[in-house]
Formats: C-alpha cells, structure tokens, sequence
C-alpha cells in the first residue's frame, strides 16, 4: 500500500487564473458548439500558453457566430491570416493547431457552488480574453514558439 498527500493538491476541474498581460498561445482543442440562448454556433477553444512563466497553462474562450458577435470572430479569423472580406467556408481545423497573441485579463466572479463560512459565495480569480484581444505573431514570436516547444509552424 502506498501512501498518497493530497495537502494542497487543487480539485478536479480547478484552475488558477494567470496574470493579466499578452500570452503567445496555441489553440489546442476547438469544439464546435451551440449557444444555450439563441443556438448560434460557437466554437468553444482552450488555448494554450506556449512560453515564459505560465508555459502550458490554459486560457478558455468561445467564438460566437451571432450577429452581435460576429466582429470578433472576423478579427480573430483575420489575424488567423484569412480573407474576410466576403463570405468564407469555416471549420474547427482553421483554427486548432494555430497560435496568436492573446490580451488576457484577470477578473473576481463570485463561485455560487462554493461557500465560505457564512454560507456566502467564494470569489475566484478567473481569466478571459478581452474582445478584441487577438493578434498574429510576429516571425520573432514564431521563432521563440518553435523554440520553445520544438514544434514548426
């Protein structure tokens, strides 16, 4: 029989939030989902940091195809390096696989299912990127990407 410590080991499905700051990041998993609202189609990404401190930590973000949301996914289907100028074919392929800068942002949001001492929700730091928050690498970030993890664009 062995003997397992599980002091200070963090609960299944919990992830620690990163700072705020721009992250060179790997989109390494891309779900093609529905909204529960409206039943817009949505890819539902988890992105992966590639570099420095909080290298292989996970960033979660959705692209929305709904009327109102539809400027963020052609900046993001832009700076994937495709034409959006008019009407474009798209599927999950087009963006699992790639990497862009993100601009993340830390933000507090009370967690309903955990409870403090009085009964009243926990707040948890979590991460998400900003709307706009999404650019090409430049050929010096490709290198230090390739660099990093050994792996060709």
């Amino acid at each position: 029989m062995e003997v397992v410590d599980f002091t200070g080991t963090k609960e299944a499905g919990e992830f620690e939030a990163i700072p705020g700051g721009e992250y060179l990041c790997k989109a390494v998993e891309v779900d093609k989902k529905e909204t529960k609202e409206n039943k817009d189609t949505m890819y539902a990404i988890k992105w992966k940091v590639q570099t420095g401190e909080y290298r292989d930590r996970i960033i979660f973000d959705n692209i929305v195809f709904s009327e109102k949301a539809m400027p963020r996914a052609k900046k993001i289907f832009k700076e994937l390096g495709y034409n959006v100028d008019g009407s474009l074919e798209i599927n999950t392929s087009m963006v699992e696989g790639q990497c862009l800068a993100l601009m993340v942002e830390s933000y507090y949001q009370p967690n309903p299912k955990k409870l403090d001492k009085d009964g009243e929700p926990m707040v948890e730091e979590k991460n998400s990127i900003t709307y706009a928050g999404f650019r090409a690498l430049t050929e010096e970030e490709k290198d230090e990407v390739k660099e990093a993890n050994d792996v060709p664009f």
